[in-house]
């Protein structure tokens, strides 16, 4: 069975360290995923999304910038959903 938008929801959970939060996460129909948020570590996001199994080629979308206001790193990243995904598109976020 094609893993669902709720299972690439889990992985992000359980891949992301938990000093990251999401500001906005979206899925495309064509399976292209982007992330903004804040990190106390962003530069090593894309090794973290490397652990998850249904997603590839993770870049970074502009350069990771400090955010004075929460102390941490802000990003964004795009990443590609692996084939079998079930696309739809899915906005989480403000």
């Amino acid at each position: 069975m094609p893993p669902t938008r709720a299972l690439l929801l889990a992985e992000l959970s359980a891949c992301l360290p938990a000093s990251t939060w999401l500001q906005s996460l979206q899925i495309n129909k064509q399976g292209q995923v982007d992330l903004a948020g804040f990190s106390a570590d962003a530069s090593s996001l894309i090794n973290q999304i490397k652990q998850c199994p249904h997603l590839t080629d993770a870049q970074y979308q502009g350069i990771i910038q400090p955010d004075a206001v929460s102390g941490k790193d802000r990003f964004y990243l795009r990443a590609q959903a692996s084939r079998g995904v079930e696309h739809a598109a899915l906005t989480i976020g403000p």
